[in-house]
């Protein structure tokens, strides 16, 4: 089922499937990566991940980027 698409957002934040409008039947799961937003974070870009792997390597490593910055 989808939620309502995710039109807001910063750079580097993942929109998960059921927010993009691809969680549906038959159809494969995709994660968007932010990469682009203006000035009221409007999304104007993304990068598309397959895997769930990589989003949570992604995720992995932006946690550690902010324990980093204490």
């Amino acid at each position: 089922m989808n939620l309502e698409k995710q039109t807001h957002g910063k750079v580097g934040e993942i929109v998960y499937p059921a927010y993009n409008g691809t969680n549906g039947w038959f159809q494969k799961p995709r994660w968007d990566l932010i990469t682009e937003v203006d000035k009221d974070r409007k999304i104007l870009d993304v990068r598309y991940i397959w895997d769930f792997a990589t989003v949570k390597a992604i995720e992995l490593m932006s946690d550690l980027y902010e324990l980093r910055l204490r």
